[in-house]
């Protein structure tokens, strides 16, 4: 087994704004931290994308590399990804998103390069859309026969691609999300009587239910407050729900912007979706020391533990009577936020995640 610098390939359909592409950024800031040499190629690079400013990154476009299906730009997409991994002579390519995870364990089997795929939350749960379940099912068993290690990001996603035997035996494995370190924001640790604000940080894309947060509110005490940090195709169906229940001044949308200051100045994390891996937005409220009101999701649950939040059904009066209880006990929702960072220090750091990866590439490269 190698012992010395890695070169590394990550490949990702999109660089944007969400869970899968933050994942990224913070193993790809470990891994150069680490002496490793890393290139992400990817189909599209946003502005506002971490990871093209991270010092020491490659980043090879491959406009080829669409989310959609696409027989003819999917075969020019292996052809390029082949290409690279030939040129380069990468000792592992690591894989994420379904297109991605297909396409990028496609060239590396061509190559008879190790693969690592990491499911950011399987897209055939249960709560997605029938037709999706069963073309993503497809691909993720064709996929998982042609790579080598498949990683889910919580135990219950395991244990549903291990059912579904999606992966190859043996071959599948729960390596959790991790963010980078960051000291404790500045809060008071005394709660506001005057107003309890909350946050929710999320890509507006299904499948998030921002809606149901803004339902929940409409049930609230006046008191209560809500600030939106994201943008995407279903915020002006959001802002116009929040209008017609006469929430205007109490819902604020800020669009795509630092969430630092949005969590500092926030009493409780919100989050509300059909179906999650394990959100990052999470990890960085328990980071930033606050308590999560959330669905019962399998990865929010494995997430924040027994006492770092509360967990709801997919209602917005279930939501609604979450909050009530923190409201009620301002003390108790401090509490929970520091419990919330000692977990997150213990269980979710980059430094973790990106270890745990370390030891699996290097594994598989013993085995070629």
């Amino acid at each position: 087994m190698t012992s010395g610098p890695l070169k590394i390939l990550h490949v990702i359909t999109k660089l944007d704004v969400g869970g899968a592409q933050s994942v990224v950024a913070e193993l790809v800031r470990e891994q150069i931290k680490a002496g490793h040499s890393v290139t992400v190629a990817t189909g599209v690079v946003w502005a506002s994308a971490v990871v093209s400013t991270i010092e020491g990154v490659r980043i090879r476009e491959i406009d080829s590399l669409v989310h959609p299906l696409s027989p003819s730009r999917d075969r020019v997409a292996v052809q390029r990804l082949t290409a690279l991994i030939r040129a380069e002579r990468f000792d592992v390519t690591h894989t994420h998103s379904s297109k991605g995870g297909l396409l990028g364990r496609i060239a590396a089997r061509r190559c008879g390069t190790p693969s690592v795929y990491t499911a950011h939350g399987w897209p055939f749960q249960e709560a997605a859309p029938r037709a999706q379940r069963i073309q993503s099912l497809l691909g993720e068993w064709i996929a998982g026969c042609i790579g080598n290690e498949v990683v889910c990001v919580n135990s219950v996603e395991l244990e549903l691609a291990t059912r579904l035997r999606v992966g190859r035996r043996q071959h599948r494995r729960v390596i959790h999300n991790g963010i980078a370190f960051a000291e404790p924001l500045a809060r008071s640790i005394e709660a506001s009587t005057d107003q309890f604000k909350l946050v929710m940080v999320a890509r507006l894309h299904k499948p998030k239910r921002a809606d149901i947060i803004v339902e929940a509110l409409s049930k609230l005490d006046e008191r209560v407050c809500l600030t939106i940090v994201g943008d995407g195709d279903l915020k002006p169906s959001v802002e116009a729900l929040s209008r017609r229940l006469g929430l205007a001044n109490r819902v604020t949308f800020t669009g795509l912007t630092d969430p630092t200051p949005h969590f500092e100045a926030a009493d409780a994390f919100i989050l509300a979706s059909d179906y999650e891996g394990m959100p990052v937005t999470v990890l960085e409220a328990m980071r930033a020391g606050l308590p999560t009101v959330a669905n019962d999701l399998p990865g929010i649950r494995e997430a924040i533990g027994n006492d770092c939040g509360l967990l709801t059904d997919r209602t917005a009066p279930a939501v609604a009577a979450a909050v009530s209880m923190l409201l009620a006990d301002p003390a108790k929702a401090v509490r929970m936020g520091q419990a919330a960072r000692a977990r997150w220090e213990s269980h979710f750091t980059a430094e973790a995640m990106a270890s745990s990866y370390e030891t699996l590439y290097r594994a598989i490269q013993r085995l070629r």
